[in-house]
């Protein structure tokens, strides 16, 4: 039970990305249509299935001290990459924009999840909460496009728990 929730939680921390991006092309008046959100969130599935299947290969090298020490290093660089690391949003394809700024992230922790062994049905969870994700951040972007402080918020937020979970991860 407890693992089941840790996966819908972090899903959702994962999801956090999609939400922000929904919220700034909404908030600039850029349209994404629901099949390009259902799209991007089946190829986060297929990219966050291959990324554990290859991080289960890696943890059979190495021993389990060195995956978790990696473990929260991965967590802190996501977190990093997510604070500092933005897609251009004047490339020729948005979606294509789109889906590299929320499955980089997905491919780093899809490998982080595939070497601490967790379920495959992680990948569904994945794929449901960045759909929510895009589509409640499209709407509160319509809404609240206006507000400069929660666009920034919103850039932030993700980062700073991915690196909050990496800290606890390598103090715990």
């Amino acid at each position: 039970m407890a693992e089941t929730l840790a996966m819908i939680f972090l899903s959702i921390v994962l999801s956090l990305d999609g939400a922000v991006t929904g919220f700034i092309f909404a908030s600039k008046r850029i349209p994404i249509h629901v099949l390009d959100i259902t799209a991007i969130s089946c190829l986060a599935v297929l990219i966050m299935g291959l990324a554990m299947f290859f991080g289960s290969l890696f943890s059979v090298v190495f021993p389990i001290g060195f995956i978790e020490l990696l473990d929260g290093l991965l967590f802190i660089a996501i977190g990093v990459y997510q604070w500092v690391g933005e897609v251009p949003l004047y490339q020729r394809n948005l979606i294509i924009s789109i889906a590299i700024l929320v499955n980089i992230d997905v491919l780093a922790f899809g490998l982080q999840a595939g070497m601490m062994d967790r379920s495959y049905a992680f990948t569904f969870w994945v794929g449901c909460c960045l759909f929510a994700a895009l589509v409640s951040g499209i709407l509160l972007g319509e809404k609240l496009r206006h507000n400069p402080y929660l666009l920034q918020l919103g850039q932030v937020l993700p980062g700073v728990l991915f690196i909050l979970i990496g800290l606890f991860k390598l103090i715990h």
